[in-house]
């Protein structure tokens, strides 16, 4: 059986995807490039993403619950 589409997730994503699954604008987007938090591939002035890339930046910024279940 084969794994609906919408489940999975690209390898490779654009300036426009990374924005949307990240939750953010041009600027901050730039800002994490600028000051080497997020990993990017450069070809002329397109930019891309692997989702190792990806990976990598969410676990560096990976904080744990503390709260205890009551």
């Amino acid at each position: 059986m084969a794994i609906p589409t919408k489940f999975l997730l690209p390898l490779i994503y654009t300036n426009k995807t990374i924005k949307e699954v990240l939750g953010i604008q041009d600027k901050l987007l730039k800002k994490y490039r600028d000051d080497g938090l997020l990993s990017f591939h450069q070809v002329g002035d397109k930019f891309w993403y692997t989702h190792d890339d990806v990976q990598q930046f969410l676990s560096k910024h990976y904080y744990p619950a503390f709260a205890t279940a009551s």
